[in-house]
C-alpha cells in the first residue's frame, strides 16, 4: 500500500482500538502509520537522489561548455561566474 494509504489506516485502526479497547488493533494502527512515514521517507529520499543526479549532470555539462568554448577554454574563473536563479 501506499505512504498515505498506511497512514490513514493506521489512524483509523488507532482511534478504532481506543474505542473498543483492543490494546492490538492500537498497536497495529500505530505500526501502519509508521509504516506510512517510513515510505514517505524514502519516497522523499529518492526524489533528493534523482534532482542531485540531475543537478550533478547540468554541472558536467555546463563545465564542459565552459572548457571548450574558443578550443582552448574561455578563462572565466569561478569568482567570474554568478548563479541567477
Amino acid at each position: 500500500m501506499g505512504e498515505i494509504t498506511n497512514k490513514a489506516k493506521g489512524r483509523i485502526k488507532q482511534a478504532l482500538g481506543s474505542l473498543i479497547g483492543d490494546k492490538g488493533l492500537k498497536r497495529e494502527g500505530e505500526d501502519d502509520e509508521r509504516k506510512g512515514r517510513i515510505e514517505g521517507a524514502v519516497k522523499d529520499v529518492n526524489h533528493a537522489v534523482e534532482d542531485a543526479k540531475h543537478a550533478v549532470k547540468e554541472v558536467a555539462k555546463w563545465q564542459l561548455t565552459v572548457h571548450h568554448i574558443d578550443g582552448t577554454g574561455c578563462g572565466v574563473r569561478p569568482d567570474d561566474v554568478h548563479v541567477v536563479s
